[in-house]
């Protein structure tokens, strides 16, 4: 019970209205602070306001130009059950239970600590994991149609953790406000930028245990964490209220880490892919 009630003291503080100002850099209706903390994934089909979908769709990509490791047929598989795919993808942000009644605490996952950023809520890590391997469950009683809505919801785990802020515990709501939705907005104006054009994924990346290839992620992806999050582009993001100017430094000096992560986020997700079939699929 006292585990329950800190976690609901948690969320209750972090569904709380706020304010905030409109920014220089501001693309979007009204000046909310949303709590919604994700590359973003505003639409189930359509990449150019789903991160977490264009970074899937590249990976397979880079599956598709394998012939070595990659077996064309899982290719294929995967395109037959896109649509269930793309769903999973997007149920993960805007669903029950995946969304943790609107404070995504299962996104975030901290390696240094094993932690997201709620007390003794459970952590992307072992929910990733989790439907990585009922994906499989039901690929093994040839339910294709929850194995890869499963599959999905798996990949958009993994795909948060690729994000330096998912795998530091910053959120919406960390100082300065909103730094973490206008960053990720901002990948969605750049992300074509750092399309993978060959065909090497991450294969056998880190064993064979999702939550190793997980942890290895958000591993490299805090080491990132300072490129993005720091006290210049923090201030920088606050002068940005009143000036465009600043709203450029910020990501333009983000934008260095910013293409790395996009780069080897499409990587991991095409190896972690492989992993799948090759434990639930090759046998």
């Amino acid at each position: 019970m006292k585990k329950k009630v800190l976690a609901l003291a948690a969320a209750l503080t972090l569904v709380a209205p706020l304010q905030s100002v409109a920014f220089a850099h501001e693309n979007e209706g009204g000046n909310k602070v949303r709590i919604i903390q994700y590359w973003s994934a505003e639409d189930t089909h359509a990449e150019g306001v789903n991160s977490h979908l264009w970074i899937v769709n590249r990976a397979i990509d880079i599956m598709s130009r394998n012939t070595t490791i990659v077996k064309q047929e899982q290719v294929a598989l995967l395109n037959e059950w896109r649509t269930e795919l793309e769903n999973g993808i997007y149920a993960a942000d805007y669903e029950n239970p995946y969304y943790d009644n609107s404070t995504f605490a299962s996104h975030f996952y901290d390696p240094d600590t094993g932690k997201t950023y709620i007390p003794f809520a459970k952590q992307a890590k072992e929910t990733g994991a989790k439907y990585f391997k009922l994906a499989g469950e039901s690929y093994q009683k040839q339910d294709m149609k929850q194995a890869f809505f499963y599959l999905g919801l798996s990949l958009h785990y993994l795909g948060d953790v690729n994000q330096p802020m998912h795998a530091a515990n910053f959120t919406n709501l960390s100082y300065p406000q909103g730094f973490h939705s206008k960053f990720e907005n901002f990948v969605d104006t750049v992300k074509d930028n750092y399309k993978v054009t060959d065909g090497n994924g991450y294969w056998n990346w880190k064993g064979i245990n999702p939550e190793d290839w997980i942890h290895g992620a958000a591993v490299a992806a805090k080491q990132d964490y300072a490129g993005i999050v720091n006290s210049t582009t923090k201030d920088w993001f606050v002068r940005a209220a009143i000036s465009q100017e600043y709203a450029d430094k910020w990501r333009a000096e983000v934008t260095p880490a910013t293409g790395k992560r996009l780069v080897e986020a499409q990587r991991v997700t095409a190896g972690y892919i492989q992993l799948w079939f090759d434990t639930y699929g090759n046998r």
